[in-house]
């Protein structure tokens, strides 16, 4: 598995928790804000934002390009920020 596909998966299930916590803080706060995800990785992030087919990523199951949905529902927002060691980050945007 290359760092790419890994990222690109840890982003997708970041989606699916950002998602998660959007709707509880509109349910307690009455606001829908876009939540942003952190991401180190430069290809992941790419992959996010251009869907072409590319070869290196043919094996990538398409339960993880749901990613794609959400940030063309402006769900999320995928950031590229260096982090050190450690899953991606989700924040709302203020």
């Amino acid at each position: 598995m290359s760092s790419t596909e890994a990222e690109y998966m840890a982003l997708s299930e970041s989606t699916k928790e950002a998602i998660h916590l959007k709707r509880f803080l509109s349910e307690i706060l009455g606001q829908q804000q876009t939540m942003i995800i952190y991401n180190d990785n430069q290809s992941a992030g790419q992959l996010c934002k251009n869907p072409i087919f590319h070869n290196r990523t043919k094996h990538v199951d398409i339960r993880h390009h749901f990613i794609r949905e959400s940030i063309e529902k402006e769900d999320i927002e995928v950031s590229r920020q260096g982090i050190c060691w450690g899953a991606p980050m989700v924040c709302p945007v203020s």
